[in-house]
């Protein structure tokens, strides 16, 4: 798989060596992510000893592949819906976790001194129809009565963030940002290893058995035995547990980064804020980072091999129309990450057996939920009865079309995207 940018630029992350041989712990949890790397911190924090392991290196997977942002937000969804949805009890509470899961992202860093290129610039969500605008204007509320800073931005106000008259006003999401990913999963490596947690790299988990109300998991190489077992693995969830790879949509998704831009993007974003539009057609926006690179999502192509100049065809196209006159930026890098994506975009718990859980389902939102999921599933685990979550826990249950789906979304709906997109 090809190398992300964060590869190219982040600092080294702390040394790790491979299992080797048996070993106990009072916590074993899958996966060297967010997810992972978040829920290991909890449980070292609340006394457990706990080690992680990694099928490759910390930060592999979704987690230093995606394109840097985040923001309080359900995708494609308003905090009245959740209520709608689980309840006003369950679902205000729910609403208020994915408010705090946004604020973790920079208490997190502030608090452990690491540097990732944090930056909570804000995010602005631009609507390309009347119809969108109306519907960022419930968000809007929904989110100002939780206490979520947003503000909405007029059709007239807009030119403020961007050079273009396309778009019907915005929503600027106050309280998200930017940063690098994968220096922010390394500097959470090094806060879980200062509290004690024993990580291993290069140490896949290939099978996971019960005994005697404890958790054998089985690597390559070694075994470690523990009485608490989470799995963080998210989009990269394979056949280690029966049937948790299908519980969700695993969906491919391509990033771009450009070269450094020489006048920080002013010609087409003055406020330097970075933005995404409502079409969920086909993705369009993007961030800086902090040497002035611009970095986009964008649909994949029927290949995974696919070039630099195919991935950055349709969004070059675009950009031309939005920003009439001025030229795209000059693309570099590109990779291919994957979205671990639930039906409803909510993320869960999935109930493994006594003293073990599933955390995932981020649906392309995994930054702050994915840190605040595993600190939420350190707490459950940690707490030897059942702990009051506003997360909902279910059983896995396979999804009807798991495997098709994303298949028809690559090679049927990403094609057809592109073209009706072309009317934006």
């Amino acid at each position: 798989m090809t190398r992300s940018l964060w590869q190219h630029v982040s600092a080294p992350g702390p040394a790790s060596i491979t299992l080797d041989g048996p070993a106990t712990a009072d916590a074993i949890v899958v996966g060297g992510g967010f997810t992972g790397l978040s829920c290991a911190l909890g449980l070292a924090q609340s006394g457990h000893k706990v080690t992680l392991l990694e099928g490759r290196e910390l930060g592999w997977g979704g987690t230093g592949r995606n394109a840097g942002q985040w923001l309080p937000g359900w995708p494609g969804r308003s905090p009245r819906s959740v209520i709608e949805q689980f309840g006003e009890e369950r679902g205000s509470a729910l609403n208020r976790f994915n408010r705090d899961a946004s604020r973790l992202v920079v208490r997190l860093a502030n608090e452990h001194g690491f540097h990732a290129d944090v930056n909570q610039s804000g995010v602005l969500v631009v609507a390309h129809t009347p119809e969108k605008f109306t519907e960022l204007e419930a968000i809007h509320r929904g989110w100002s009565d939780l206490d979520c800073r947003t503000k909405l931005i007029s059709q007239r106000d807009i030119g403020r963030y961007l050079t273009t008259n396309r778009y019907f006003g915005g929503l600027l999401y106050e309280e998200g940002g930017t940063l690098n990913p994968l220096a922010y999963a390394r500097g959470l490596a090094n806060a879980a290893l200062a509290a004690g947690v024993t990580i291993h790299t290069s140490s896949p988990a290939v099978r996971v058995l019960s005994h005697a109300n404890h958790w054998h998991v089985e690597t390559p190489h070694g075994s470690v035995v523990a009485s608490r077992l989470a799995i963080c693995t998210n989009a990269y969830t394979d056949g280690l547990w029966p049937g948790l790879d299908k519980v969700f949509f695993r969906v491919p998704m391509a990033m771009l980064a450009s070269e450094p831009l020489l006048d920080r993007g002013a010609a087409f974003m003055p406020g330097m804020i970075p933005f995404g539009d409502t079409n969920r057609l086909a993705l369009f926006g993007g961030m800086q980072d902090s040497a002035g690179r611009f970095i986009a999502s964008v649909l994949p192509r029927l290949s995974d091999r696919a070039s630099l100049g195919a991935l950055s065809r349709g969004f070059d196209a675009k950009f031309r129309r939005v920003f009439a006159g001025i030229e795209p930026p000059r693309w570099r890098f590109n990779w291919m990450g994957h979205l671990c994506v639930v039906p409803d975009r909510v993320p869960r718990f999935f109930r493994l057996g006594h003293g073990a859980i599933a955390a995932m389902g981020y649906s392309g939102a995994g930054i702050a939920m994915g840190l605040a999921l595993g600190r939420e599933a350190a707490r459950c685990l940690g707490n030897e009865t059942s702990p009051d979550t506003p997360i909902p826990i279910v059983d896995p249950k396979p999804l009807r079309f798991n495997r098709i789906a994303p298949l028809v979304m690559r090679f049927v709906m990403t094609p057809l995207a592109r073209t009706l997109d072309r009317r934006y």
